[in-house]
């Protein structure tokens, strides 16, 4: 009884550990922007497996991601030709802020 309350104790104490760690950004994520006077929707798709999409003006390509502390990298393969975008990232309540190269975009959950 006491090895059976023991590891149950031990496995509930690894599972507060574990989720003390960064933000998830599993979930589907949009943001409108402005360019050249036209607004448009842009829509990150993070699944739980490491697979994902982004979906601007009716274009969508899909990604594979790896999350390191605050920093995420998306590696896409577009046209034949594979790209790698790194971005640090920070989850306020239902805010997903992405930041890479100086430039911030800024998304809610959907």
């Amino acid at each position: 009884m006491k090895k059976t309350a023991l590891v149950l104790a031990l496995g509930l104490v690894l599972a507060l550990l574990c989720s003390c760690g960064s933000p998830s950004i599993v979930g589907t994520w949009s943001a409108t922007t402005e360019l050249l006077g036209t607004e448009y929707e842009t829509t990150y798709v993070f699944n739980s497996d490491g697979t994902g999409s982004e979906s601007v003006l009716g274009i969508t390509a899909s990604f594979t991601y790896t999350v390191e502390g605050n920093t995420v990298t998306l590696v896409a393969s577009i046209l034949g030709t594979e790209t790698t975008e790194t971005f640090t990232y920070s989850v306020e309540g239902d805010t997903l802020t992405l930041t890479s190269d100086g430039e911030t975009l800024t998304l809610n959950r959907k």
